[in-house]
């Protein structure tokens, strides 16, 4: 009976583990380091507000000028 609790608790460890290392890496391929640091630039020059909303976001990316579209790439890269 306590080889049963002992499996039973080390496979909830090793799920929680799993699961917790895909929710990490699937942040970091979604919104790496440089989407964060993009978003914060274009808060402090103004293109957004520090409480966007995510259609704010889209129309910003829709109507970037074409000097700023490589530069923002990160940010306007996963919008579908």
């Amino acid at each position: 009976m306590k080889i049963i609790k002992v499996l039973l608790i080390i496979s909830v460890v090793f799920a929680a583990m799993f699961f917790s290392s895909i929710y990490i890496l699937h942040e970091w391929f979604m919104y790496p380091p440089e989407y964060h640091m993009q978003i914060q630039q274009l808060i402090e020059k103004g293109y957004l507000n520090a409480d966007f909303t995510y259609s704010e976001k889209i129309d910003f990316c829709e109507n970037i000028e074409p000097t700023l579209g490589e530069t923002y790439r990160n940010v306007c890269l996963w919008l579908d």
